[in-house]
């Protein structure tokens, strides 16, 4: 770089000079500065002038300084380097921050450091980042998606290898239902959100890729810090010694993958929880931990990120019930391009037409017209969820058309003897060798509401239990730690034609 300053901390010499070349060199005169020379000058600028601002023939010297500071490459630590906030008063570099969400209020917490400083230099010299020290305040679990797997398997292809032993078919949801129903919910909505939201004032540079149609699934429970554990363990429920769940948010979780690359939940109200298996969406996203969980979030936070305020569905939409801002809500970006399924590490590799693995919103909600209603009677055998729904967000109105609402009703009896099975199956499961069987039988209707609000009333006969009937003392010591629970609903008040359906459920239930 030619210098042109002549002063002051840097002075150039006088031209008459300049073309004896011997001279120069006998004198020790260099061609040009070096980066260590100008931190140098910065730093005596710091010293003359402290806190005040520095007059205009500083100024200049600075700007030049620093123009050429983000021309070459800064490999090594210089140590404490000046740099000027927005009034020209120096300060340490890592002292200041670079407004990189210029949408958002200044925050009189920050100095700013000076817009002549190139943003590259400027991080490169340990300017902060107004975005990466904002999500700082709300980031509190630097391990979250704690995920290793040993040395010869990333994430993505670990992934890659679930879902491929997940059919992709209502699967997907029954498997969310039943982990709604061991986080004890009650009630399940699922949401086809067919909506562009923003592509500004995100939480990454990246993120727009996930502003696009989403399938969202909400439940009215709130994510405990053991659920948190469980959920970041991939393959691994968080109650495995619970029998009253079915692998709670464990290996089964992993179908969703089937629809999207980045699975995050808000929970709550106050706690948002993102899944990166790509490291491409969370501002420090790393092998070691490709994910983020903020948490604490308040009015400042919605409104400095404020693009993704209608994706949570926190934006005030039209007849949106005031319970969805509580519970966990779950968003699933659907990979609705093919550059989406181009992009992904997660299903590239995966037999098929490519094309058909792109989920489009239309596409998205033609499966869950399928699938929804075929899940009505999974209801019969849960022991806590007693309604789902399914809604669908069309266009920026933000309208909820209720599609399907299906819901169970008990009596005050049939309720007790639920609970009563409920106890009856803990206390087997805190044995070592199988407690007593236990079986018990209950009356339940299950209602679909139908269009104009019409109930349609389904009557069915329930019998549940736990252990081996037929041989009470066996204690399944071939395979360590079993218990075996069952089930079977009949419908009661329909003719037992050819075509009468009886529903069963069994499963061998590992602690």
């Amino acid at each position: 770089m030619k210098w042109n300053h002549n002063g002051p901390y840097l002075f150039k010499v006088p031209t008459s000079l300049d073309r004896r070349k011997y001279l120069k060199k006998a004198l020790g005169i260099r061609e040009q500065f070096d980066v260590e020379d100008m931190v140098v000058a910065l730093r005596c600028l710091k010293g003359d002038f402290g806190e005040n601002q520095l007059p205009d023939n500083c100024q200049e010297l600075v700007k030049s300084i620093v123009i050429h500071m983000a021309s070459v490459p800064l490999e090594r630590d210089f140590g404490p380097v000046m740099l000027p906030d927005t009034q020209f008063i120096l300060h340490e570099a890592k002292k200041l921050y670079h407004n990189d969400i210029p949408w958002a209020p200044l925050d009189d917490d920050y100095c700013y450091v000076h817009h002549a400083v190139p943003l590259g230099a400027a991080v490169a010299l340990g300017v902060q980042l107004c975005r990466t020290a904002s999500l700082a305040k709300y980031s509190v679990d630097s391990e979250f998606m704690v995920m290793e797997f040993g040395q010869h398997e990333d994430l993505t292809k670990r992934i890659q290898n679930i879902i491929r032993d997940y059919p992709f078919d209502m699967t997907i949801l029954k498997e969310l239902l039943q982990n709604a129903d061991d986080a004890k919910a009650t009630k399940m909505h699922v949401i086809l959100d067919m909506r562009e939201h923003s592509k500004e004032n995100l939480l990454s540079e990246n993120w727009s890729e996930l502003q696009g149609p989403a399938l969202l699934v909400w439940n009215d429970s709130v994510f405990s810090d053991y659920d948190l554990v469980g959920i970041k363990r991939l393959g691994l429920g968080s109650k495995r010694s619970d029998s009253e769940t079915i692998g709670q948010y464990g290996i089964g979780f992993n179908a969703v993958y089937h629809l999207t690359d980045c699975p995050s939940f808000l929970t709550g109200g106050n706690k948002l929880c993102i899944l990166d298996p790509h490291m491409r969406y969370v501002q420090h996203g790393t092998v070691k931990h490709p994910g983020e969980m903020y948490t604490g979030l308040d009015e400042k936070f919605w409104k400095k990120f404020d693009g993704i305020q209608s994706a949570y569905l926190r934006d005030g939409l039209i007849k949106v019930p005031k319970e969805l801002l509580g519970g966990t809500l779950f968003r699933f970006p659907l990979r609705h391009t093919m550059a989406h399924v181009t992009s992904s590490e997660i299903v590239k590799d995966l037999s098929g037409k490519v094309v058909d693995r792109v989920i489009s919103a239309h596409r998205m909600c033609d499966l869950l017209e399928d699938w929804v209603p075929n899940m009505k009677q999974s209801l019969l055998f849960l022991n806590n969820v007693v309604e789902l729904k399914f809604s669908v967000i069309r266009d920026r109105r933000g309208v909820l058309h209720l599609q399907n609402r299906y819901r169970t009703e008990l009596d005050e009896t049939a309720c007790g003897r639920r609970v009563e099975l409920a106890q009856k199956v803990k206390a087997y499961d805190d044995t070592t060798t199988g407690g007593e069987p236990f079986i018990t039988t209950y009356p339940l209707t299950l209602v679909e509401t139908v269009k104009k609000g019409k109930d349609v009333k389904e009557e069915w006969l329930i019998q549940q239990g736990i252990g081996d009937m037929e041989n009470s003392v066996k204690t399944w010591s071939y395979v360590e730690q079993v218990k075996p629970r069952h089930g079977i609903a009949a419908p009661l008040r329909h003719k037992r034609t050819k075509n009468w359906t009886v529903k069963y459920f069994a499963f061998f239930h590992c602690r």
